[in-house]
């Protein structure tokens, strides 16, 4: 036995997974800001006084930051330069159970260029000549129409999307549908980190005469506001809006729950278009159940075939 060797000196692995307190933060040049871990326990549960989160490797990939603490919780002073920065804390896996992407909390640090003017912002102007209120394809399906001045909304039963002035680029309208497409679930995608509970939603646009738009993207986002599943409330605080891509990855949008007249709500911002969403909750999805065989019936014992002996009369 090695006595040095770390599996030995730490024990079984207690940590299932990490996550970032915030996602992205935008600074100036030099400033600092606190970044944190929400770390879970072995059966999922938030558990931030695990003592083993004091092995977190903190790194800005060699972007000129520098880290003050160790732990759950570091003091992050940002390059001087302005750019995108990634953030990572990272868990050996000696005290992380998960996969390399469990064990791995990552933050989008934006540093702002200081000496770049205030630009003045650009009035909306709606395109010339008459705008229709409504659009229809050809299938007859209805798009509300959205446009710079006014913005947009579209409703349905339990669901709702809506734009505010500006979103719209300058001089153009386009027709924003939104539509039911039954339960989403990415049950044995253990890969990912979200799990999809209820409604799956497909968010469409047609140009004025109705024809489908392969791409179009909002100066601002949308907020889309989606029915919070029954099966996610006992986890109502990690809850989110996601996007589904064309190849089954997840995007995860930023999310605010609201309570209201049509009941909870779970609402992200939305701004590419076309889009499949819904709502998922933080926590890689249950893998499929496998097949228990049946047991094969086996035959009655009979006793078996004896032969009698005739008695013997005295």
């Amino acid at each position: 036995m090695n006595c040095s060797d770390p599996d030995i000196l730490l024990g079984p692995a207690r940590i299932l997974r990490v996550e970032p307190s915030i996602r992205s933060a935008t600074v100036s040049a030099g400033d600092s800001l606190r970044l944190e871990l929400s770390v879970y326990g072995r059966q999922n549960i938030l558990d931030n006084d695990l003592e083993d989160v004091s092995y977190t490797v903190w790194s800005d990939g060699g972007a000129g930051g520098s880290f003050d603490g160790s732990g759950r919780r570091v003091l992050y002073t940002a390059p001087p330069a302005p750019g995108v920065y990634a953030v990572t804390a990272e868990l050996p896996s000696t005290v992380c159970r998960g996969t390399q992407d469990q064990c791995t909390a990552r933050f989008e640090i934006r540093v702002r260029r200081s000496s770049a003017p205030a630009l003045e912002e650009e009035a909306p102007v709606d395109p010339p000549g008459g705008i229709p209120s409504v659009v229809a394809d050809s299938d007859g399906n209805q798009y509300e129409v959205f446009t710079p001045v006014e913005g947009g909304t579209f409703g349905g039963e339990g669901y709702s999307m809506s734009a505010a002035s500006s979103a719209v680029p300058n001089g153009e309208f386009v027709g924003i549908r939104i539509s039911d497409e039954g339960a989403a679930s990415n049950l044995g995608m253990t890969h990912q980190r979200y799990t999809l509970g209820g409604n799956m939603y497909a968010v469409s646009a047609v140009d004025g005469s109705g024809e489908e738009i392969s791409s179009y993207v909002l100066d601002d986002p949308a907020t889309i506001c989606m029915p919070l599943p029954d099966k996610l409330r006992q986890n109502i605080s990690d809850v989110a809006v996601v996007a589904i891509n064309g190849d089954g990855s997840l995007t995860i949008l930023s999310a605010r729950v609201r309570i209201g007249t049509a009941g909870t709500m779970v609402c992200g911002g939305l701004s590419s278009l076309p889009a499949s969403v819904a709502v998922g909750s933080a926590g890689a999805p249950s893998p499929e159940p496998t097949a228990v065989p049946e047991p094969t019936p086996e035959a009655p014992d009979t006793g078996g075939w004896h032969r009698c002996r005739r008695p013997r009369w005295s």
